[in-house]
């Protein structure tokens, strides 16, 4: 009797199991066609969330950079795949990946694993991100020097060595000369530069000019530190354009003419190495998978990659007419001392009676 009763009871114990929905390991092993699209579509550098979001886990996810992965099949079961993110073994219906600011998508759903009981989006409110810079406090020190440099920055929490801090003062350098630099070319209101954390790879003007520490990372981790300056005169066209009031402010194409121009124009020979490399990073990028999911699920307003190596290459092989089709726009803007030297010993490109005009209204 003993012996029925007890077998009755672990009866009891596995059909719960079994009807039980269980959520573990809905996609730690997958298969071949999985793993060639996952490995198609993850990266070094990316950001991801690890959530198991049917068992309602309370603890808030932690955002993680991919530093190693490794995407392999079992030496034991062939056709068994493994997703091995920095050093650890992962089931990606449980792995969110950023796909533009602040926006993770899942990956089991993204990659047809059949995952269940998961969003295609994991919410915002559930990940921590690192804190955004204060605004400076109105003090006597905050006059002095972020009104008058229009520049402030927000220290790195965490610099590796001695180049990596020579780069950050050869940044805050630059950046601190480049804005009264503008002033001397261009006429326009004030407006501020940010170096500050945002809890994102990213750059962007609204029309302060934000340059996020997380992308100044990463950039010197790649070993790409000269493609900030790049990124800077991007976001600098937006702004710009948008404080003169032109109607092609927020295209992303004007922004990459506007940088390419600026740097024929005001850079001399580094510059135009400046501008060849940007035309060659862009053509080796492209176009990853990334790119294709922004453009359906965030409207993604850039150019593929390759498209944008193609435009810049275009410029760098016309120099002459981008810098005189440019010149209409700028000479309406450009400081009197400028257009006066313009005309000392005036280049191919320089329309003198567009100079000479403007100095007359003037």
């Amino acid at each position: 009797m003993r012996y029925f009763l007890l077998m009755f009871i672990v009866g009891l114990f596995l059909v719960s199991v079994l009807v039980t929905p269980s959520f573990a390991d809905q996609c730690h092993i997958i298969d071949e066609k999985v793993a060639k699209i996952v490995s198609g579509y993850l990266r070094e550098g990316m950001r991801i969330v690890e959530y198991c979001e049917p068992c309602q886990d309370k603890k808030s996810p932690q955002v993680e950079t991919i530093q190693t992965l490794n995407i392999f099949e079992s030496k034991f079961h062939s056709g068994e795949w493994f997703v091995s993110i920095n050093n650890s073994t992962r089931d990606i219906a449980y792995i969110f990946v950023d796909i533009d600011s602040r926006k993770f998508m899942n990956l089991g759903r993204f990659s047809g694993c059949g995952p269940h009981d998961v969003s295609t989006f994991l919410p915002n409110h559930l990940i921590f991100f690192p804190r955004e810079a204060p605004a400076p406090a109105p003090n006597q020190e905050y006059q002095n020097t972020y009104m008058q440099k229009h520049v402030y920055f927000e220290p790195l929490r965490r610099i590796p060595d001695e180049r990596a801090r020579q780069y950050v003062e050869h940044l805050k350098q630059w950046l601190e000369d480049t804005y009264p630099a503008l002033k001397n070319t261009f006429i326009f209101p004030d407006f501020n530069i940010y170096v500050r954390y945002c809890g994102t790879v990213n750059a962007f003007s609204d029309p302060n000019i934000t340059l996020c520490n997380e992308l100044i990372a990463e950039l010197y981790n790649a070993n790409l530190t000269h493609a900030l300056k790049w990124t800077f005169l991007h976001e600098l066209g937006h702004t710009l354009l948008r404080l003169w009031d032109y109607p092609l402010w927020d295209n992303e194409d004007a922004a990459d003419e506007f940088a390419t121009v600026f740097l024929f124009m005001w850079g001399g020979e580094s510059g135009k190495n400046i501008a060849k490399w940007a035309a060659y990073e862009f053509r080796t990028q492209s176009p990853h998978l990334l790119e294709y999911i922004q453009k359906i699920f965030v409207n993604a307003r850039h150019s593929f990659s390759v498209q944008r190596a193609r435009n810049i290459e275009y410029w760098i092989n016309n120099e002459e007419e981008l810098k005189r089709r440019w010149l209409r726009i700028f000479v309406p803007h450009l400081q009197t001392i400028v257009l006066r030297k313009m005309l000392e010993s005036p280049a191919s490109w320089v329309d003198t009676a567009l100079v000479e005009r403007e100095l007359k209204n003037r």
